[in-house]
């Protein structure tokens, strides 16, 4: 085994919402769909307190699913996540942005996806499963080193 260069030092979930949906029919199919379904994450570049060991950075996570009121869907949910990770190496043939976009975003949604479940499961529709997604872009114009006052953003959506 070995240990990514990419390292979480910590999580925060400022925001979590799950609502069941009191006129969800358990008969009829749910009404699922990409476009109701957002995973969208953003990195900052931040401060490093020693820089020459390894780079600092913020990434945050917005997930949710938000269909039309009339959908026949089981629950109602939104997240936001932010992790502040620390990269120790320059990781392989991409780079340090896109991996830590998509490796960063990645373990966040592990995150939310089992919070999800762990809260759905004792709901009255039972538990729910988010879909594996792709944080995989090769977009990357990386974004200069700032203070972690003031952050610049980068988006990438799922």
């Amino acid at each position: 085994m070995k240990l990514s260069p990419l390292q979480l030092v910590r999580y925060l979930m400022p925001e979590v919402s799950c609502a069941a949906n009191a006129n969800h029919d358990p008969k009829r199919p749910a009404d699922l769909s990409d476009e109701s379904f957002k995973a969208e994450s953003r990195i900052h570049a931040l401060e490093s307190k020693n820089p020459e060991k390894y780079t600092s950075w913020s990434v945050e996570l917005d997930l949710s699913q938000m269909p039309d009121v009339k959908a026949n869907i089981p629950y109602q949910f939104s997240f936001k996540l932010v992790g502040l990770f620390q990269c120790n190496a320059q990781p392989g043939n991409v780079s340090q942005e896109v991996f830590v976009r998509t490796n960063g975003s990645s373990i966040l949604y592990g995150i939310a996806r089992e919070t999800l479940r762990s809260l759905t499961a004792v709901g009255p529709w039972g538990a729910v499963l988010l879909p594996t997604v792709s944080f995989y872009s090769e977009e990357a114009s990386l974004p200069e080193q700032v203070p972690s006052k003031k952050l610049k953003s980068r988006k990438s959506d799922k």
